[in-house]
């Protein structure tokens, strides 16, 4: 039976979002050249002295914050696994910073897969980066495959409760000892606590980035442990998002302006895109239900 809480009917997480996800990639994917022309499809990281007009820094600097935790630093012939890479941005990252490791993507989306591939290639990276599609939930690698992983805002598009599906399929194909950091937005409190339009404005960024739902960051804590999973560190760096989050209201405007000017009509995928990009500085203000964190740990012997 459900129960209403605060007037509203709790969320259901639907059994599965790949559907939702394919569409908004397939139609809305390529309007990520906005954000990044290097397609780093996630928020950027600011560190004091950088200059936090410039975007295309903070968002390689988030993925030097993730790469940096797993142990990178002189190693070489490991297996890194990308789970959720979308175009590999991350990944043509980490091989230009750490060479003589291999950096394997996958995502579930073809078209990323092969542009991706084009991006690899043209950086001359093809022997260092690989993508390839799968399923994160449910990959087709050996148990042990990865000598580390990670997601950055990857894991939120898992419809299991708590993402639980992927900390699963993410503890099997760590070796021993092997890293893993994730990079998300997590729930501080339950969507009860939430202010109704706070409430409404989650749920319509959740629909409209095909999230099924964000996760509750200390249940998500427990799962990892569940799964084997170790000296788990988890670091909220809402502040350092904030600066690259405030970029997105004056890109919708301009990339409105543009295509209005070119004479193109966004579809209704890439509106509600839009609309979301629009909503989420109103998730950092509300610091008390949300957070953006790294978390990261490693598995067990």
């Amino acid at each position: 039976m459900e129960t209403i809480i605060l007037g509203r009917k709790p969320r259901k997480t639907a059994p599965s979002n790949r559907a939702k996800l394919l569409r908004h990639y397939n139609e809305a994917g390529m309007d990520y050249r906005t954000w990044s022309r290097d397609f780093n499809m996630h928020f950027g990281y600011y560190k004091p002295g950088m200059n936090p007009l410039d975007r295309r820094k903070m968002l390689e600097q988030m993925n030097m914050e993730v790469l940096q935790t797993l142990g990178l630093q002189g190693a070489t012939g490991l297996c890194i696994l990308d789970l959720g890479c979308g175009l590999g941005a991350t990944a043509r990252t980490g091989a230009k910073s750490f060479p003589g490791n291999n950096f394997h993507g996958i995502t579930l989306v073809d078209w990323q897969v092969q542009k991706g591939r084009e991006l690899i290639n043209k950086q001359g990276l093809s022997e260092a980066v690989t993508l390839q599609r799968a399923d994160y939930t449910a990959t087709p690698f050996p148990n042990g495959y990865a000598d580390a992983t990670y997601a950055i805002e990857s894991a939120c598009h898992d419809s299991s409760p708590n993402k639980e599906c992927f900390i699963q399929e993410m503890s099997r194909l760590l070796k021993p000892d092997g890293r893993f950091a994730i990079a998300d937005a997590f729930l501080k409190t339950p969507e009860a606590q939430f202010h109704p339009l706070l409430y409404k404005a989650y749920n319509k960024i959740c629909d409209h980035w095909a999230v099924p739902g964000m996760a509750q960051i200390n249940r998500f804590e427990k799962l990892l442990r569940k799964y084997d999973l170790t000296d788990i560190c988890i670091k909220e760096i809402s502040l350092n998002i904030a600066p690259s989050v405030l970029h997105a209201p004056a890109l919708v405007i301009w990339f409105l302006i543009k295509n209005l000017l070119k004479g193109k009509l966004p579809g209704p995928t890439t509106l509600q895109h839009l609309e979301a990009c629009l909503l989420s500085p109103l998730m950092g203000l509300a610091r008390k239900n949300f957070g953006y964190f790294i978390i990261t740990g490693k598995k067990l012997h």
